[in-house]
């Protein structure tokens, strides 16, 4: 594995010898790893007496990627103490991968196996949990700002029935070293915000981000990644684990990062993480140049959700393996249960891709139709909002919702009629009943139909095949 230059990581150890209890080691870094410039970030570890094993977090101070090897020395046990443990040490050390892990459903029983043994001859390159993270080999990243005036904002209450589970968050993530212990005179309020059935710990970082230097780096559109994939008929889709949270920050820019909890304590990040300005940017341009010459050929990246398409079989799994290799190189992690493999139908940014085209996934178009009848212009925007990143599927989308976008002028009084109830209908049944749109073709005509009425324009991009067969690539206004 490797350690990027000023950045702190994990690593899975063996203690060879060990007393016939569970017991807390004093220890100190080996003289090999010293002379790297290597160095312990805690002088004791817990150790799980029925394994030998534990997680070790290292520091590297040099301004290299250091190596280490395999069956090399990393440690010297000074002494043992019995101790007793709150939880189970072995919870840390994971059971090895297996086909449950992965999600291969719906393959063929050959290709599944042929699939399971590349995945877990690329075993390093997925996690789990966040203990098995590690700060990736690459760049630090940095926080500059217009000012370096601390920010300094009152923290936000967090419920009494959910403080356990803070805790329990806060104490994961020091665990793992993505966050720890600090003095910073900055400090940004934690809340809580419920995603389905979990609650996920976020930072309100709004206040910093003013004050945030923009990094310089372009993001493409989900129309330049989608419209790349046409003529696949295999498709991958790659979810990274806690993907910001795998990107080292640099040293002198952590303390920028600190929050308090309601217990007192105040902490920041030692790696990216979601909500900081330049995140999503510094994660793209990362996952871009790892993927190199891969990209564009066979291989598209938003973010940290990465496509493979290719045309054959073979093709995709000498794919997946160079792109398995690049990540490991650089200890980058995919999510096992969240990736897709060899589908012909695959969930991508809320959509569907298929050989024949592109549709809207069913689920997020189910969870627009369960939306409530608005009551105000907020809830009016917050469903218009949804529609509008589906709105290339509906014909005349501008002029079918003409009557909710009627009640967000001003001083327009909100009053919900008959016409109103309709095009709200009208918009859930076109997106709940999509056309499929076309992927692009070159070797196709393409033709645009327009129309016009007092209420709105409208227009058709559409793809002529040889065979006079007529398909929508895209719908306007």
């Amino acid at each position: 594995m490797c350690v990027g230059p000023h950045s702190v990581t994990n690593v899975r150890i063996h203690v060879e010898t060990l007393p016939n209890s569970t017991s807390l080691a004093t220890i100190r870094s080996s003289a090999k790893l010293r002379n790297k410039n290597i160095h312990l970030t805690n002088s004791q570890i817990k150790i799980d007496p029925q394994t030998n094993d534990t997680v070790l977090e290292i520091r590297n101070d040099s301004d290299n990627i250091i190596t280490l090897n395999k069956n090399m020395k990393i440690i010297t046990v000074n002494n043992y103490e019995d101790f007793s443990s709150d939880f189970p040490v072995s919870q840390d050390i994971l059971p090895p991968l297996t086909q449950k892990d992965f999600n291969l459903s719906g393959l063929d029983s050959k290709i599944k196996n042929r699939l399971f043994q590349l995945l877990i001859s690329h075993k390093s390159a997925f996690a789990r949990s966040t203990v098995e993270l590690s700060a990736a080999a690459t760049e630090q990243h940095r926080i500059s700002l217009q000012h370096d005036y601390p920010i300094k904002c009152p923290i936000y209450k967090i419920p009494f029935n959910l403080r356990n589970e803070f805790r329990r968050q806060i104490a994961d993530l020091e665990k793992a070293g993505i966050i720890s212990k600090s003095n910073s005179q900055y400090n940004t309020p934690a809340l809580f915000v419920k995603q389905k059935e979990k609650w996920r710990l976020v930072l309100d970082f709004r206040k910093l981000n003013e004050i945030t230097v923009t990094q310089d780096f372009v993001i493409p559109t989900l129309d330049d990644i989608l419209h790349e994939i046409s003529g696949s008929n295999y498709f991958s889709a790659l979810d990274m684990k806690s993907a910001f949270n795998q990107i080292s920050l640099h040293f002198a820019d952590r303390h920028k990062t600190a929050f308090s909890t309601p217990d007192g304590d105040k902490c920041q990040f030692n790696r990216l993480c979601f909500g900081l300005k330049n995140s999503p940017k510094a994660f793209q341009s990362i996952a871009q140049e790892v993927l190199g010459d891969l990209l564009h050929h066979g291989a598209l990246v938003y973010i940290d959700d990465i496509i493979l398409f290719t045309k054959t079989i073979d093709e995709h799994f000498e794919l997946l393996g160079k792109v398995f290799e690049r990540f490991e190189r650089i200890h980058l992690t995919f999510n096992p249960s969240k990736c897709q493999f060899l589908t012909k139908s695959c969930k991508f940014l809320g959509f569907v891709v298929t050989p024949e085209g592109i549709l809207i996934d069913k689920d997020k178009s189910v969870s627009i139709n369960e939306f409530p009848v608005p009551k105000d212009q907020k809830q009016i925007k917050s469903f218009l909002g949804c529609c509008n990143f589906y709105r290339r599927y509906i014909k005349n989308f501008a002029k079918r919702a003409l009557p909710l976008t009627n009640l967000l002028r001003k001083d327009t009084p909100f009053e919900w009629t008959s016409e109103t109830q309709e095009a709200f209908d009208d918009i859930k049944k076109a997106i709940l009943n999509p056309p499929v749109l076309a992927l692009p073709d070159q070797s196709a005509e393409l033709q645009i139909t327009t129309d016009a009425s007092s209420r709105g324009i409208g227009a058709v991009l559409e793809q002529k095949y040889s065979n006079s067969e007529v398909k929508p690539l895209y719908f306007f206004f």
